[in-house]
């Protein structure tokens, strides 16, 4: 039978799940229509029968109405995709526009850059772990009990952000050039300040967590693991064809035979000119029809002749930087899985459990790093100069808090914007999100009512199910992924997309 959950709560932006499901044990199941089902994609895809489908309903079209406007003020623009994350948003689209034009920052932008990100992901991650998704996975005596603290922490982390960007939304200091602020010795000494009070309360956090994250079932949104991650600006990696700030990511790559096992997986190269991005849906579509349903793309990475769904997202950066060696999340990763009693693979490997549990952990790396790195490389001096502007093609690639973010310009002749595409974290996990609710039960859990404490509601029955709980795990935004647009030329080739 045909289900659909609209809109799954408690995530950021419009979205639902199409599904095609089956009774077992009384209970209903998601029906797995993907194929393949291996994470992979042979293109192109039959949409009218891969389910479940994950749609975004609501069309913004930021790509479209960067096109013409000046590059700079495309950077400030595009802040604007998404309250909650604009620092990302704008910083890869500076990026981009610098490397249009060729600029080369100084040293002290890109520490102010690094950690100006790490603040705001800080906030992100404390903000999506309770207030959205919560309700999934923690008795409601500990959500009340702990969320004014978290309220608490997370408008500390959101003053530091104003501090390195004049205001906690949508800051203006990062531009194309460099930074036009650099905070300054007492403006430093209050950032470490609050991100201490902020590290005290989340180290406590992770051992009054423990049992309830190691008591959530473990048997759903599980999918191959195919993991992607720059690791710009904060994680080493293995790939000498792309940098930035000095730091480069990878890819994982499952193993056909056991492929939901981190341990068995590999790491290749990452390089952003493999990501490709498969069209859903036209603009103007009507998207009930079979073939196209969602304002969305569906990137997939390209690597050795084979298409490879990947996922993205603090699970997938720990996952690469682990692989890759990484001292810092080997370290911490290793020492928080022996306090727990469970091995590193058991927290590595794609489960929605493990993406709320790498949250966690990615936000204690965060808080270590503002505190003990990069700031004896902030000089007080002038951290901007402006860019020499000139045509050219110029990719803009961050780390978000929810995953990979890569923004594409092409300045015209005219030093005006010609083309623009965004490629953003939740359009990454598309093809991730239907893959991981493959297989998931939809309806609720007895361990998932114990939480709620009372019957639930026929409508908490899907909200609070297995597959809702598996979308909200990604901390998903359909507010950033829905700007794309098709226009097919005479020649057959379409612009807007890359």
């Amino acid at each position: 039978m045909a289900v659909e959950i609209k809109p799954v709560t408690r995530i950021e932006g419009d979205g639902k799940l199409e599904l095609e499901t089956y009774l077992v044990d009384g209970k209903l199941r998601v029906k797995n229509l993907l194929t393949p089902t291996d994470g992979t994609l042979n293109l192109p895809t039959d949409n009218a029968a891969r389910y479940p489908k994950f749609c975004v309903t609501e069309f913004r079209g930021f790509e479209k109405f960067a096109v013409g406007e000046q590059p700079e003020t495309v950077t400030k623009l595009v802040s604007r995709i998404c309250g909650v994350c604009p620092v990302p948003q704008n910083m890869a689209s500076t990026c981009a526009v610098e490397a249009a034009y060729g600029t080369n920052i100084v040293d002290n932008a890109k520490a102010v850059r690094r950690l100006m990100l790490a603040v705001h992901t800080v906030h992100s991650h404390l903000l999506h772990f309770f207030v959205l998704a919560g309700k999934d996975m923690l008795p409601h005596s500990i959500i009340d009990q702990e969320l004014p603290n978290i309220i608490s922490a997370h408008n500390k982390a959101q003053a530091c952000v104003a501090v390195f960007g004049g205001k906690p939304v949508h800051p203006a200091s990062c531009i194309p050039g460099g930074q036009t602020k650099v905070p300054n010795a007492t403006e430093i000494g209050q950032i470490k300040a609050r991100m201490q009070e902020i590290q005290s309360y989340v180290v406590s956090l992770l051992g009054t967590l423990k049992g309830a994250l190691l008591a959530l079932p473990n048997d759903f949104g599980i999918r191959p693991c195919n993991y992607m991650s720059s690791g710009v600006p904060f994680y080493s990696g293995v790939s000498g064809s792309f940098s930035y700030f000095g730091t480069s990511g990878g890819v994982v790559i499952r193993d056909p035979s056991n492929p939901t096992d981190f341990n068995s997986a590999t790491i290749a190269p990452f390089n952003p000119e493999n990501v490709k991005e498969e069209v859903i849906t036209p603009y103007g579509s009507v998207i009930s029809l079979p073939t196209n349903y969602s304002y969305t793309k569906r990137p997939y990475y390209a690597y050795n002749g084979v298409n490879y769904v990947c996922e993205v997202g603090p699970l997938a950066r720990l996952g690469v930087a682990y692989k890759a060696g990484d001292s810092v999340v080997k370290s911490t990763v290793d020492s928080i899985a022996s306090d727990w009693g469970v091995a590193a693979n058991d927290i590595l490997s794609p489960s929605t459990r493990n993406r709320h549990i790498t949250r966690l952990i990615e936000t204690v790396i965060m808080i270590e790093m503002i505190l003990n790195g990069g700031w004896s490389n902030i000089a007080h001096v002038d951290s901007y100069s402006p860019p020499n502007e000139k045509s050219g093609y110029g990719v803009g690639v961050i780390e978000a808090p929810r995953g990979t973010l890569i923004h594409r310009i092409r300045v015209g002749s005219d030093l005006k914007t010609a083309s623009y595409d965004c490629m953003v974290p939740t359009t990454a996990n598309t093809g991730a999100f239907e893959e991981a609710v493959a297989d998931d039960l939809v309806e609720i859990r007895p361990e998932t009512i114990s939480l709620l404490g009372r019957d639930p509601t026929e409508d908490e029955k899907l909200l609070l199910g297995d597959a809702s709980r598996t979308i909200r795990g990604f901390d998903p935004c359909c507010s950033c992924s829905s700007h794309m647009i098709e226009i097919k030329n005479p020649d057959g080739t379409i612009d807007g997309t890359k």
